[in-house]
This record gives structure tokens, sequence and C-alpha cells, in this order.
């Protein structure tokens, strides 16, 4: 019985088309790519996967010179990035990997700060008229404002604008993506989770803890505060940040100062221990904060209380003595309200107990 199938073709050899002359036809001849000109495609690339998985394909070695080729002198690189961060795309150590990497590559970016490009990017958040925010996505944002710096922990970047450009430090010139307000430079290192640029600027005896944190003008409950009333109300502002700043040499607890603003402080003139307490007894009569804050005011009152030239007995015309204040606050006040005063009083006897005296 035959079987129902054809007999099976024999395999036949191919070989490439030739021409006339016998030679291989140019098309169907082996073609290599340089890596350079892989890198040159890559550039054009979208700044995510197609780009890496050039990278992957390559290997580790091509990879290096695909990224340099990419990097260098891209300007969109950043502002794309950037762009990235204010959608919420990419978190916030995400741009500084990336910035850094840009400037691995670009070392020369040092000659980006320019006096005009630092009056045109001072401010990276513009309201327009209908209250509209518009944002300047611009490598140089990072490389000419600051408080850019700050906010993406580039403190080279910083120690250049500080040192070698010579902006003041105690200046609120300048908004970030972050905030639209013109604010201090530590009031964002301050509660920032990376701490290097904090660390880098109260280091600096030019630093101020008295000075104004935003311009004037600004939101109201904010533009009359100094730097040390900023951080001891600030919930986000840690208990060693707090007293890294009352260390520095600019803080004197025993000088008074008139209060600006507009809220109940408002024209008293007050010492850095009166302001700490008076303001804690407002918040617990209007209500206006939680237990947790209020504690974490106790230890910054404390950490106000070891320095040792701190004296919670002198008055103004406008405020009893700490220590009076604390006094009657315990005996006027019940429950955990009571014990809250308790263990500023206890505070006060430890560090000073021969001026409280047999109070407690």
């Amino acid at each position: 019985m035959s079987s129902p199938l054809p007999p099976p073709r024999k395999k036949q050899k191919t070989t490439p088309s030739c021409d006339q002359d016998g030679k291989d036809d140019p098309l169907l001849a082996p073609a290599f790519l340089t890596t350079e000109l892989i890198a040159r495609v890559a550039s054009f690339a979208p700044y995510g996967t197609d780009a890496m998985n050039i990278c992957l394909a390559v290997g580790p070695t091509d990879s290096a010179i695909i990224r340099h080729t990419c990097l260098r002198n891209n300007m969109k690189y950043m502002a794309h990035r950037l762009e990235q961060y204010v959608d919420e795309e990419v978190g916030n150590d995400q741009v500084t990997t990336y910035a850094l990497a840009w400037m691995a590559v670009n070392t020369d970016w040092r000659k980006l700060c320019t006096a005009d490009n630092r009056k045109r990017y001072a401010n990276v958040l513009i309201e327009r008229e209908n209250k509209f925010v518009a944002f300047q996505f611009s490598t140089l944002t990072i490389f000419n404002n600051p408080l850019v710096a700050v906010e993406f922990s580039l403190v080279d970047v910083l120690k250049h604008l500080v040192e070698e450009v010579g902006i003041d430090v105690n200046r609120h010139k300048w908004n970030s993506y972050g905030d639209s307000e013109r604010m201090h430079l530590l009031t964002v290192a301050a509660r920032h989770e990376n701490l290097s640029s904090f660390e880098y600027l109260i280091k600096r005896n030019d630093i101020d803890i008295f000075s104004s944190i935003m311009r004037r003008g600004a939101r109201r409950e904010s533009a009359s505060l100094n730097l040390f009333q900023f951080a001891f109300n600030r919930l986000d502002v840690e208990l060693s940040t707090f007293q890294a700043m009352v260390c520095h040499a600019s803080f004197d607890p025993n000088k008074s100062r008139r209060q600006k603003g507009f809220g109940p402080l408002s024209g008293l003139r007050l010492r850095p221990l009166q302001y700490a307490l008076v303001s804690i007894g407002d918040l617990e009569d209007l209500d206006l904060s939680d237990d947790h804050e209020l504690d974490q005011m106790v230890e910054k009152v404390k950490i106000l209380l070891s320095k040792t030239d701190v004296n919670p007995s002198r008055t103004t015309a406008d405020c009893k003595s700490p220590i009076n204040f604390a006094f009657g606050r315990r005996m006027n006040t019940v429950n955990e309200v009571e014990e809250r005063w308790y263990r500023i009083m206890s505070a006060m006897k430890q560090s000073h107990p021969d001026l409280v005296g047999q109070r407690m």
C-alpha cells in the first residue's frame, strides 16, 4: 500500500545572490553597527524603557558609552525628569540620582550658572493672574536656584552657589518645585529626609537662626516667623535638627524680640523660651493642635532648657518669666494638660534647681 504523503524533498543548498561579476550582493553582506551609532540612535529614544533596553542589549561596557552619549549636553533630559517629578511619576531621590548621573557626564555644569540664569530661574513656580501655577522645567533651574539644589540634595551645587557665587544664605528669594512661596533655604533643608544640605548650611557662621523665613506679603500665618519659631512650631522638624539649630552661634536664648505678624503674639516682646511656652499655652486654649504635636513642643522646650546660658527667670515688659508662666499654667489646668506642664516644670527644676525652688 502506497503512503498518502508525497516523498520528502531533498534539502537544497542556498547561496547568497551574486551580481554578474560573481560578487556578493552588498545588501545581503554581513553588517555591524558601531557602539557610537547605537548611542546616537539611543539618544533619540524615550528616556524610559526603550533607552534602558538598548543599554541592556549591548552589555555593561558599551552601555556606559551609550549613557555618556545620551547625557552629554542633553539639556532636555533633566527637564523631562523634573516634569516627571511634578507629575509624581518619579520620587525626590530618583531625581537626585538622575541629576548626579547628568553631572558626572557634564562635568562643566558650573558654567551653566550665570547671573542672567540665576535671575531667570529664581522662581520655578510662577503664579499667573488667574492663580494658575506655571512651572519652569529646565535643567538650568538645578544649577541656578539654590532652593532646588536643596530640594534634591545636590550639595555640590549648593556649595558652588554659596561659596563661589556668593548667594546670601539668609535670603528668601527663591521658590522650588515643592513650594510656590519664596522660602529660606533652611526651612526646606531642616525638613528633608536627606539632611546633607542642612548639615552643610548649619555649619556656616553666616546663618542667622533669627532671620525671617519668608518674604513679606506671603502666607499670613508664616510671613512673620523666623527660623527658630518655624523649627519650634513644625512637627516635621525632628528634635535633633531643632537642637542643632539652637546650638548655632547666632542663637541667643536670652535676647528678646518683638513678635511680628497677625496672631495673638503679635507685638509682644518675648525671649525664645517665653515664646515657646506662650505658644504652647495659646495652642491649648484655642485647641489648635493635637497631643502629639504639643508633646513634641514640650521636648523642644527641654532642649532649650538644656542650654547652659538660658535663664528661665527673666521677664519682659510683655510677659512674665517662663518659670512663673509654666507654674501658673500647671496650677490652672487639669488632666493631661496639667501633666504636660508638670513635665515642663520638672525639666526646669532639673536644669535650674536653684531658680525653681519649692514650686515642685
